[in-house]
């Protein structure tokens, strides 16, 4: 380590040069950084979701989640299961042993599925999935207002535009019905014409044909035949003839009943945003986007198309659920912490060194970061909330060493000593300190590297932006420091051997170790005392909070009714809960609200039901109101409670 010192302070030049490298190359990677909200992590998980249609809870539960249940009951690597059925859907989910190969079970989980031939006939392909955030909502964009018409042409275009940017993976629509073609059959003609459903059902199936048939080779090429028979109106299918005789007597479609085109009335949830009945446009990136430069794009080709296109005048749309809020929140966190601290840090060492020292040991920091940015970049590691912990956590420890040999090195230079030496002495004098401080430090957070589950991957980046952060700045103290100092910081002659103008508390501190190092064994115990009972008594009483809930500002109030209950009467109960909230919140605690009909968020991801309900509630910042969330929430359970009674 001293060769290496002395290699960088014999080379200014060479020194120089490496630190304009590394804020050359550091910005290049500080600017090519994806930013996103959280890293891309496989959360170890496998949902199965079967549809049944038209069926209740409990013919799910016996005809599909138990014999999904039962099938992968004999599979290696899962490591809990649990079950959900509901009307019309089953749900099943599994957590796999972190230890075992995800790609694996899953491959078995598909086989087994697709081994299972005891399904009821209209029970739909299980779709079996891995959860990960790799592709992963940023942005909600609700349409309000206008016909229900109009909100489906208008969501359909936009969905279209934005599903052409790069960046975006897809955007699905939300409260948005595809239409359904119905065909309500009268009882007394179908008796008079001697019909059943059945026959009905056939002639409606067979007419609506897109079939290939091969091809015919000839001599002057291949003819493909395919039959083409499929449905292009609803005219099409009045005219479906369903019986016929000899005589030429024929039975059609419109002779029995009509024939309705209208948005799909089974299985619904009714959306609304602020009241009234919208479409919620939820986009989704590419892992590989950042999250601020796609949800910019997004709003500003959502304000486009509104301006443009006059036929939606009367469509409203606001924003929900903006992820990119929180990246751009906790980069100025990050842009202000560093900047204030790096002049907290200069106008501190002002007090006790010259101007040129304490410029020169402030720039650590600045290129510890630097660096951790080249090799974050190298690594495919993101700036999301969990990096950006790391980096904020980090910066407080990056300067403390330098300040250890900066000091060291004014010492020297008020004693006399030349410069390069004073450098050197410094140096070499504050090695093992130093080193031995930082290395307890990446041991304490290396140990994150070895948490497992879920909340280890999401850790991840953070012991490893820590102990990359300290290792350039161990970097920057001994290599590019002393060599910095000695061309840089002088001290003036006149200073040398000049008094100190905080001497006096030097003196006062001599006399307090003076009595204190009269009684060693005492005082040691003394303050080994003091300390663990006060840490004691602090774990006491104080109350423990993981995430503290100051800063939530989304409430969800969510009900759920008997079995059964009509979905008009869960409607009802929740356009008194948006009520509710618009007469209990000011203007200046409520941002929006938004509103689902047959939709429950559970513990195992949402349930569907008509009696089901939710609104979730939008705060303004908590800088913005007199309230809290917590006593917000309160007054809302409170006042809920007592105005709907038949649900829970």
């Amino acid at each position: 380590m001293k060769t290496l010192i002395n290699f960088f302070i014999k080379r200014p030049l060479v020194v120089n040069l490496m630190t304009i490298i590394i804020i050359v190359v550091g910005l290049f990677s500080a600017f090519n950084l994806t930013r996103e909200i959280f890293p891309n992590v496989n959360f170890d998980l496998i949902i199965i979701t079967t549809n049944y249609p038209g069926s209740s809870s409990e013919d799910v539960e016996k005809l599909v989640t138990i014999t999904v249940e039962r099938k992968l009951k004999g599979i290696d690597g899962i490591k809990t299961l649990n079950g959900l059925s509901a009307e019309g859907k089953s749900i099943v989910y599994l957590e796999i042993d972190p230890e075992s190969d995800l790609k694996e079970v899953l491959d078995d989980v598909k086989t087994a599925i697709d081994n299972i031939d005891s399904f009821p006939e209209n029970v739909k392909r299980p779709n079996i999935r891995s959860v990960g955030n790799k592709t992963r909502g940023i942005i909600k964009v609700a349409l309000s207002g206008g016909t229900y018409k109009n909100l489906r042409i208008a969501s359909k275009k936009l969905r279209d535009n934005l599903e052409r940017f790069s960046e975006i993976s897809r955007a699905n629509l939300e409260g948005y019905y595809p239409d359904e073609i119905r065909v309500e059959v009268d009882p007394r003609k179908m008796e008079r014409y001697q019909l059943t459903l059945g026959e009905i059902s056939k002639s409606i199936k067979d007419r609506n044909l897109n079939l290939s048939a091969g091809k015919v080779i000839g001599k002057d090429g291949d003819i493909m035949i395919r039959t083409l028979s499929e449905f292009t109106s609803i005219e099409d299918i009045k005219n479906i003839v369903v019986k016929s005789n000899t005589s030429g007597r024929r039975v059609r479609i419109k002779n029995i009943g009509k024939v309705i085109r209208q948005p799909e009335s089974e299985s619904i949830i009714l959306q609304r945003s602020q009241g009234k009945r919208a479409i919620f446009l939820d986009v989704k990136v590419k892992s590989s986007a950042d999250i601020i430069t796609a949800a910019d794009k997004i709003k500003k080709e959502v304000e486009s198309f509104f301006e443009n296109n006059e036929a939606f005048k009367d469509i409203q749309f606001r924003y929900t659920d903006d992820f990119s809020y929180f990246v751009k929140r906790r980069l100025g966190v990050l842009g202000s912490n560093g900047r204030q601290g790096i002049f907290l840090v200069f106008l501190c060492l002002m007090l006790f060194l010259n101007f040129s020292t304490s410029f020169m040991t402030s720039l650590g920091a600045p290129l510890a970061f630097l660096v951790s940015f080249v090799v974050m970049d190298y690594m495919g590691l993101s700036l999301n909330l969990i990096s950006m912990f790391g980096l904020i956590l980090v910066l407080g420890m990056l300067v403390d060493d330098a300040i250890i040999v900066a000091e060291q090195y004014y010492q020297k230079l008020e004693a006399g000593m030349n410069p390069k030496e004073a450098a050197r002495a410094a140096a070499v004098e504050t090695i093992k300190p130093v080193v031995a401080t930082i290395l307890t430090t990446i041991i304490a957070f290396g140990s994150l590297l070895y948490m497992g589950g879920i909340m280890g991957k999401f850790l991840r980046p953070v012991p490893i932006v820590v102990i990359v952060c300290l290792l350039a700045s161990l970097f920057e103290c001994f290599c590019i420091l002393p060599s910095h100092l000695a061309d840089f910081a002088r001290l003036k002659k006149a200073k040398i051997g000049k008094k100190r103008w905080y001497q006096p508390l030097l003196n006062v501190y001599k006399s307090i170790l003076r009595v204190l190092l009269k009684a060693p064994t005492f005082f040691v115990f003394f303050f080994i005392t003091v300390c663990f009972g006060g840490s004691f008594l602090s774990l006491k009483t104080m109350d423990f909070e993981l995430f503290p809930g100051d800063d939530v500002r989304t409430v969800f109030l969510q009900i759920k009714g008997k079995v059964g209950i009509p979905i008009r009467k869960t409607d009802e109960a929740v356009k008194k809960l948006e009520n509710l909230v618009f007469e209990n919140l000011k203007k200046e605690e409520l941002d929006q609200i938004r509103s689902a009909v047959g939709q429950f968020r559970g513990d195992f991801g949402m349930k569907t039901g008509d009696h089901y309900g939710s609104v979730v509630v939008y705060l303004t910042p908590p800088d913005e109101r007199k309230r809290n969330t917590d006593q917000i929430l309160d007054d809302l359970t409170i006042s809920a409670k007592s105005l709907i009674t038949y649900f829970s």
